[in-house]
């Protein structure tokens, strides 16, 4: 006989925000959220300063695809830094991950998923 489970399924970006939330587990970096009038998730160096913003956008895959063109180098070393780490533990979670323009891009079957990360001036 079969007993009755509750599966939860989650989105591709929830996911992504749950990864990110964790970065102190996997990154020299810490994790914030700031809520003004949207919450933004921010990336803060542990040793170091500067806060970043991450950003996740979603491109909804028609026609046209977003290309890994595997370009990793960033001008910002420290946000070169945190996009490696972020990309080493996203390969465990996503077949389809790689480089697009020095961000990370993210691949599922509909959607293309690329994270980036701005400097936030105080």
């Amino acid at each position: 006989m079969k007993s009755h489970t509750n599966v939860e399924y989650r989105t591709t970006k929830e996911i992504l925000e749950g990864i990110i939330r964790n970065a102190s587990k996997y990154s020299k970096f810490q994790h914030d959220t700031i809520y003004g009038n949207r919450m933004y998730h921010v990336v803060k160096p542990i040793s170091g300063t500067g806060t970043y913003e991450i950003k996740i956008t979603k491109k909804v895959r028609g026609e046209d695809r977003v290309e890994p063109n595997g370009i990793s180098k960033n001008k910002d070393t420290t946000k070169q830094e945190f996009l490696e780490e972020l990309q080493k533990v996203l390969a465990f979670v996503f077949p389809r991950v790689n480089y697009h323009d020095g961000n990370v891009l993210v691949s599922d079957n509909n959607n293309d998923f690329i994270i980036s990360l701005v400097k936030k001036m105080k």
